[in-house]
């Protein structure tokens, strides 16, 4: 590995963890995709983000993670889970198989929720909007483009929290990142 790479390396990797020698050996090594293949991973990505079949794949992992996470931090087998819902090993078996996860239903998605003690929030938002979980507290916020900002800039966001009423949340304008806001 050259020196220049090294301090390229090194000088990205300081303010975070350090790289494993291994790992930065392997970045040190490959070459930086061009503009032109930069475009066609673009491209390809946007075709796969419009298949829908791709973004049931996506959601039943992020789900099956959810409920995984949800059983770990309980102290919950399959099997006591089972019992809780009065089904079968088989079934939650089958609900959990990371490599080809069930067609949840509505409704299942609710009797897992209700059992593991956790929320069930499904939405379905604009393609500029995006939705970010904090424990305890849900914030979707509208992204719009500016000029100023060419990537995208939060403009508007509304707080969910179930210990307020809705007429609490205060939706806000901003061309700053400024937090969101309940009213008081």
């Amino acid at each position: 590995m050259s020196n220049k790479t090294k301090k390229r390396i090194t000088a990205k990797s300081s303010a975070a963890t350090p790289l494993p020698d291994d790992l930065a050996a392997l970045f040190a090594e490959t070459r930086q995709a061009s503009p032109k293949e930069l475009a066609a991973l673009a491209k390809a990505a946007n075709v796969l983000h419009a298949d829908p079949a791709f973004q049931a794949d996506i959601s039943k992992g992020l789900i099956v993670e959810d409920i995984l996470r949800a059983m770990e931090e309980q102290g919950l087998n399959r099997n006591t889970l089972a019992a809780k819902l009065g089904k079968s090993r088989q079934y939650i078996g089958k609900i959990l198989d990371e490599e080809q996860p069930a067609n949840f239903t509505i409704d299942t998605l609710a009797e897992l929720s209700t059992a593991l003690g956790i929320k069930l929030h499904v939405r379905m938002l604009p393609e500029n909007e995006r939705m970010i979980f904090v424990r305890g507290l849900t914030v979707t916020t509208k992204i719009e483009p500016t000029i100023d900002f060419p990537k995208s800039e939060t403009k508007h966001a509304a707080i969910f929290d179930d210990r307020f009423e809705a007429s609490n949340i205060t939706p806000f304008t901003s061309t700053a990142h400024a937090p969101a806001r309940l009213s008081s």
